[in-house]
């Protein structure tokens, strides 16, 4: 493509993109991936939005002329086309299902592909014509139905997603009310006038998982993400720290979904009336306020998610409807969370049922994140004999007791207590 043409064609190809993206056009896309494919599967769906994209930019200003006239290019290296094969084979390996927050995700993945190829195709080098149109869509399902994975294009999984996290269930419930399904119901919470976005407070005890559910959520939208903790936007300048905040809240704006997360966030809005608080608290918590007043007045969809083992320092203004008005308990794990930590992240050594459940019945009160410890030193303990030549170790009853008297729970039941008191006053 001449580098003249590329602010127009990017024009068209953006009108493209921001109009694809609903019920018919989907459906349009499955009809024609079966009449090429003769089977619906959603990597060839992917790869027939390529082949439809391509059709698209490269013949939009020959929409007038007769077939006979018109010409079919791609300019797109090889190995970039095998790359873009490649991640659409990837996006079958995925369990979408039919659930339309799976089928947001999958339209993610899809705009996703489009833009990355639109972006390497306008600088490629490998030009080749077609005279006909069902010739060029034969030369990309050659592509497809040829290409073998020779490990060159490993692409990691996004880690974390929902499905990674165990137990949570509420916080998913409610981030899917904010913000996944004001983005697939558009026109409904319109209709309704419905606030979409928000604050979400997520408290607990530390290494129960706040902050990897606040990567999850960003992963799941696949939009834009941000966490902030407190040594980020304090500043000893006055002034500094809500300029700061301001441009945070601005730079979020500018994006049709954003999250932005505060880790610590009890370091941030602290209450103005606790003793010993910062005297920037006393325009910190303001800014903060502000900014968040604010959301039902965007189009931009935004959800402030805040963690904290300490709620009960926060300003009480940060807690009331418009603001934080989602309050999370993130727990300590009960039996069958436990169990199915163990399960998860012992699946890869052998161990038997009843020795997983001994471990879930005294890991009580224990954190996510001192389970994982456990997991480790057992996986170690396999390790260790794989280099004494002990293959196919099995974990015993007596490793179990042997790591569970070095690990300890790291809960401190003061805390427990507190968070239980507060857990009560804010049902």
């Amino acid at each position: 493509m001449k580098e003249n043409n590329f602010n127009y064609y990017n024009d068209v190809a953006n009108k493209f993109l921001n109009s694809w993206c609903d019920d018919n056009s989907f459906k349009n896309v499955v009809d024609f991936s079966s009449s090429i494919f003769n089977s619906v599967s959603l990597d060839k769906v992917a790869f027939c939005y390529i082949i439809n994209y391509s059709l698209f930019l490269y013949n939009y200003e020959n929409v007038n002329r007769s077939d006979a006239q018109k010409c079919y290019y791609i300019g797109l290296k090889q190995e970039d086309l095998d790359k873009y094969v490649f991640n659409c084979k990837e996006i079958n390996n995925m369990d979408y299902g039919d659930q339309n927050w799976n089928k947001l995700r999958f339209y993610k993945n899809i705009k996703n592909i489009i833009t990355n190829y639109c972006d390497s195709i306008t600088s490629s080098y490998d030009i080749s014509k077609y005279e006909s149109k069902n010739s060029f869509i034969e030369y990309y399902v050659e592509c497809f139905n040829n290409y073998v994975d020779n490990g060159k294009y490993k692409s990691e999984k996004t880690y974390p997603m929902f499905d990674d996290l165990i137990g949570l269930d509420e916080a998913k419930r409610i981030v899917k009310e904010k913000i996944i399904d004001p983005i697939l119901y558009k026109d409904i919470y319109a209709k309704y006038n419905i606030q979409v976005g928000g604050g979400i407070l997520l408290y607990g005890l530390p290494g129960t998982g706040k902050t990897m559910f606040a990567q999850a959520v960003a992963n799941e939208i696949d939009g834009y993400f941000v966490s902030i903790k407190s040594s980020d936007i304090k500043s000893k300048w006055y002034g500094d720290t809500e300029t700061k905040i301001k441009e945070l809240f601005d730079e979020a704006r500018k994006h049709e979904v954003s999250v932005i997360f505060f880790d610590e966030f009890e370091a941030i809005g602290v209450s103005r009336d606790k003793q010993g608080a910062e005297l920037t608290a006393e325009t910190i918590v303001p800014e903060l306020l502000s900014q968040m007043q604010g959301f039902e007045k965007n189009e931009e969809t935004i959800l402030v998610i805040a963690a904290t083992n300490r709620p009960w320092d926060i300003d009480s203004a940060l807690l009331r409807p418009g603001r934080f008005d989602s309050l999370i308990y993130i727990e300590l794990p009960d039996s069958e969370l436990r169990l199915r930590m163990f399960k998860k992240n012992l699946s890869r050594i052998l161990i038997d049922e009843d020795i997983l459940e001994y471990l879930a019945s005294a890991t009580k009160n224990y954190n996510g994140a001192d389970i994982k410890k456990i997991c480790d030193s057992l996986v170690r303990k396999v390790i260790n004999k794989e280099i004494e030549k002990v293959n196919n170790y099995s974990i015993t009853f007596e490793d179990c007791v042997e790591i569970l008297k070095s690990i300890k729970s790291s809960v401190m039941m003061a805390d427990l207590n507190n968070i239980n008191k507060f857990k009560e006053i804010n049902k």
